[in-house]
């Protein structure tokens, strides 16, 4: 039996592509340090997967080049069992991105792009595939599987505990106060991201003023290796301690930074800053938490919002004014978007 030359070159097209798609994304992590997916969605889910992003992703592109040599020979010498092989493959990876996606979707509420992508792409092959076997049934069997892994994840509930916020945090500043009347200052917790331009324009505005009345802490989105080295010089300056904005912007704006050792505790206070983030539901940086008495907690997001106000709680005396950024006195105190928690 001859199946349509023009379906079956399609099948492998598409495969190549797929294939070609994973594969750079692989090179361009291990060669530039980045990827095609360029959403926080995907370092997310990452962290969630046992032997880590990249192996997941280096494990799609084999599976498309394994199903791609599978095809080719299918389509030369029409075996059954190759054929049959492939129906198995095909249905195990539409099984296992279902489960996946139902675990980003329902549990941790995340929409990783390269995922969706990946989960596209094997509705897309199944279609093809039935299309080509001329079997309705192996596309809905195809669907039956997907539906059938989301489903499963759907319905579980998984731990939703969150870390301490304070465990989150890579630095304090300016330390422990000596009073005990001064444990009841305001403390601050800001979470921001070093390729972040909206972070930039607040931590330059908390670095030209006197921000020392209340107490600090830094929680950081970024676990690159070129980032940890700029965190690890950060904690080892001496200028941190009297002014960690400014600190922050020096080694930010370094395009090369020398060699240091990496404190080990790093990565970890990393990854409980950004568990805590996300499970908290937050999307975006910066973000800022403000506990300002017992039991009162503020949070805001975005650059204005909270520029807007450390001005009007009298944290910047000097506001810098960028493009596009307007801050008026006579506003709100508490922007439509802060939430007050008691």
């Amino acid at each position: 039996m001859k199946y349509p030359l023009t379906l079956h070159g399609m099948l492998k097209l598409c495969l190549l592509i797929f294939a070609l798609t994973l594969s750079i994304d692989v090179w361009l992590q291990y060669a530039k340090h980045i990827s095609i997916c360029t959403t926080a969605a995907c370092q997310v889910v990452g962290e969630y997967v046992r032997f880590g992003e990249l192996m997941l992703i280096k494990a799609g592109a084999i599976f498309f080049w394994v199903l791609w040599l599978l095809v080719f020979f299918a389509g030369r010498y029409d075996k059954a069992w190759l054929w049959g092989l492939i129906t198995l493959i095909l249905m195990g990876a539409l099984a296992f991105d279902g489960g996946l996606l139902g675990f980003q979707f329902v549990a941790l509420r995340e929409h990783c792009q390269l995922c969706v992508g990946v989960g596209i792409a094997l509705f897309l092959l199944v279609t093809l595939f039935a299309w080509i076997r001329k079997s309705l049934l192996i596309f809905l069997l195809g669907i039956a599987v997907w539906c059938g892994g989301f489903a499963a994840n759907s319905v579980l509930i998984f731990s939703t505990d969150l870390p301490a916020l304070q465990e989150t945090a890579f630095l304090s500043w300016p330390g422990e106060r000596e009073s005990a009347s001064a444990k009841r200052v305001p403390r601050y917790h800001l979470f921001f991201s070093l390729s972040c331009g909206h972070c930039s324009k607040v931590i330059a505005n908390l670095a030209v003023n006197k921000t020392d009345q209340v107490d600090w802490t830094f929680h950081i989105m970024d676990h690159r290796d070129a980032d940890l080295q700029r965190l690890a010089h950060i904690l080892a300056s001496n200028q941190t301690s009297a002014n960690p904005f400014l600190e922050i912007l020096h080694w930010e704006s370094e395009e090369k930074v020398p060699p240091i050792a990496i404190p080990d505790s790093l990565k970890d206070t990393i990854e409980l800053a950004k568990t805590y983030f996300t499970r908290s539901g937050f999307r975006g940086v910066p973000t800022l938490i403000v506990d300002e008495r017992p039991g009162v907690r503020v949070t805001l997001a975005g650059a204005n919002n909270i520029t807007l106000y450390l001005h009007q709680k009298g944290l910047l005396q000097q506001v810098i004014r960028f493009s596009g950024s307007v801050h008026k006195e006579e506003e709100d105190p508490l922007p439509a978007d802060v939430t007050e928690t008691k």
